[in-house]
């Protein structure tokens, strides 16, 4: 690299680290720790205002008593469909032993699983790992329709 061109790199990021420095409004001073400690404790309560005006709001709408059940239906719903994906037998290790998938592959497949079928392609994702997000996922997705769903129903109003 040419020194103008080292010149020119440097001036670039000092003139980005400025832009950043102003973004975040912090004073040309925070480099001394008391100053910075000033600098956060003042965001802090700035953040901590806003939690706690934010917080009155949702303990006022959750007070109400047509919000509990539906609440409680994503709950309940979210978790029994978790259970139900967590229970097909898909683990880290492969097919779980005497799960649903064990004996859904040694009733349809025998000893002979296609690469590339929808079977193989969750023993797969459930070895790399994720099987599980895509799980929950399907759980949110699912627990929110029914929660929706009983919402519009008007059950507990």
């Amino acid at each position: 690299m040419a020194p103008l061109q080292i010149v020119l790199a440097a001036d670039h990021l000092r003139n980005m680290t400025m832009s950043v420095a102003a973004a975040l409004a912090v004073p040309a001073s925070a480099a001394l720790p008391e100053d910075a400690g000033g600098w956060i404790a003042e965001k802090w309560q700035i953040i901590w205002t806003w939690i706690s005006e934010h917080w009155e709001k949702l303990y006022v709408w959750i007070s109400q008593p047509d919000v509990w059940p539906v609440i409680l239906t994503w709950m309940v719903t979210f978790w029994i469909v978790v259970l139900i994906v967590a229970g097909l037998g898909f683990g880290p290790m492969g097919v779980i032993g005497g799960s649903f998938a064990a004996a859904f592959q040694s009733y349809m497949y025998g000893g002979f699983t296609p690469a590339g079928g929808i079977f193989a392609t969750m023993t797969s994702m459930a070895m790399l790992g994720v099987f599980l997000p895509v799980g929950l996922l399907v759980a949110v997705v699912i627990a929110t329709l029914v929660a929706v769903i009983v919402w519009l129903d008007g059950v507990g109003g």
